[in-house]
This record gives C-alpha cells, sequence and structure tokens, in this order.
C-alpha cells in the first residue's frame, strides 16, 4: 500500500480509491499521443515507407543479377564446348599434316581419313550442347539476349561450330593434302575468333554483375542505416517537443500523493 498524504476529502485516504486513480491514469498515458509515436515509430518517422522502398530495389537488384547469371552460365557452358571442339580440331591438323609428308599407302591416307571423319562426328556432337539449354554453337545467325535493364541488353550472336560450319566436312586428305591442311587452319581461326567474342561478352556481363553488386552494398548499407536510426532519432525528437505536456501528468500524479507514493508511479 503507497503512503498517502492527509487532504480535506477521506475519499482520497482511501487505498482502493486512490489506486483506481492511478490505475486510470495509468490507462491515459498509456494512450498519449507519445505512446501511439512509440507504437508506429517506422511509420511517423518515414522509415517504413524508406525500407519498403529500398526493398523494392534490392528485389528488383537480385532479379536482375541472378539474369546475368544466367548469361554467364550460357557463355561458359557453350565455351567449354568450344574448347573441346578447338581441340578435336587440333587433332585433325595433326592428322593433316600428317598427309603432307608423303610417303603414305593408299591404305593410310584412308585409316587417316576415317579418324578425321570420326573426330568431325565428335565435333557435331559437342556443337549440340546440352538438351534445353540455350545452344551458341549449332547455326549461324542465331542470337540470345541477356536483359539486364531497359537500359541494358546484352545480345550474343551463335556461330556454327559444326564440322559442317567449319567446312572439315569437306576435307580430302586423301587426294588433297594440302587443302585439307588449309581448311583445318581456317577453322583453328574462326574457333579462335568466337572464342574471343564470347570473352569479350563475358567480360560485359562480369561488369554489370559487378555493378549489381556495389549497388546491392549501397542499398543495404542505406537500410541498416534506416533500421537503426532513423526511426529512434525521429522519436527522441517527438518526445522531446512533448516532454511539458508529460511534466504535467506526471505533476498532478503527485498530487495528493507522497514522494515515495510519486517515485513508484514514475518507475
Amino acid at each position: 500500500m503507497f503512503p498517502i498524504e492527509n487532504n480535506s476529502y477521506s475519499m482520497l485516504n482511501n487505498p482502493l480509491v486512490l489506486n483506481g486513480v492511478y490505475a486510470g491514469l495509468g490507462i491515459r498515458i498509456d494512450h498519449t499521443i507519445a505512446s501511439m509515436f512509440l507504437d508506429n515509430a517506422g511509420f511517423f518517422s518515414g522509415q517504413t515507407s524508406s525500407s519498403a522502398s529500398i526493398q523494392i530495389m534490392l528485389n528488383e537488384n537480385k532479379s536482375k543479377s541472378n539474369l546475368v547469371s544466367s548469361g554467364l552460365s550460357m557463355i561458359q557452358e557453350n565455351n567449354g564446348y568450344l574448347v573441346q571442339i578447338a581441340d578435336k580440331v587440333d587433332d585433325m591438323k595433326s592428322l593433316a599434316d600428317q598427309t603432307t609428308v608423303g610417303g603414305l599407302t593408299q591404305e593410310q591416307l584412308e585409316d587417316l581419313q576415317d579418324q578425321f571423319g570420326q573426330l568431325a562426328l565428335e565435333i557435331d556432337q559437342l556443337a549440340q550442347g546440352t538438351f534445353g539449354h540455350p545452344r551458341l554453337l549449332l547455326q549461324d545467325g542465331g542470337q540470345e539476349s541477356v536483359s539486364v535493364s531497359t537500359s541494358l541488353t546484352v545480345n550474343i550472336e551463335t556461330h556454327d561450330m559444326t564440322s559442317s560450319g567449319l567446312k572439315l566436312d569437306q576435307v580430302d586428305l586423301v587426294n588433297d593434302a594440302s587443302g585439307a591442311v588449309a581448311v583445318v587452319n581456317a577453322a583453328i581461326t574462326e574457333i579462335d575468333n568466337y572464342s574471343i567474342y564470347l570473352e569479350s561478352k563475358t567480360n560485359t556481363l562480369d561488369a554489370a554483375q559487378t555493378a549489381l553488386e556495389v549497388q546491392r552494398t549501397s542499398l543495404l548499407a542505406a537500410q541498416s542505416a534506416i533500421e537503426s536510426t532513423s526511426a529512434a532519432m525521429a522519436v527522441v525528437s517527438m518526445l522531446a517537443g512533448m516532454a511539458s505536456n508529460h511534466a504535467a501528468v506526471f505533476l498532478a500524479a503527485q498530487a495528493n500523493t507522497s514522494t515515495d507514493t510519486a517515485l513508484a508511479l514514475l518507475q
């Protein structure tokens, strides 16, 4: 029971009545404008709307990053097949070079031609790529696009890297050794050029990915700053502006109580 001061109203000296006054005062304090600001600090400080906007941008950033990652994976996968095709063509060059030395029998030449043909089949299988995945090595004139944003779309031209596209199906090691070497050398140059082209597209997408990572880091930093400081500072400012109103409420609470009672209530 709180100690109470003597006053001229015996009803207020009743501890039950006094406790009821305290309870009612507590309810009033709970429903002041300060409590409303504290319970909804994010909304009244603008923190909620700012965080929502940043979250939208973070979601867009993630979507764009996923698109860029898919584009990079597509190039990497097809470039892996291109490297294997280049290895097969190098083997073809070795076969063609053997025919230019001379002194080979007809049977030996035909055997080299058979090996050459087998390599051509393996090249065609590699150019097919993975079923269901974008294919860059199967035909000329095609295009795969990676739309990062309305202002950045990376177009990747396809190139026919089959034995037919590289004209390796026309090679005749038995009757035209020098012509065979020329065709194989041209195929090697064509492969090298397309490899350089794919590398340039990889660099473009890498740059886009780096820019998106920088943007995401900045957005996360902004989000963290808003959530950790904005609402708190806004509420402190609001409560400071209402200090006089709160003081009046607390003074009213002390009107008929002792010092111990006031301190207990404030605590």
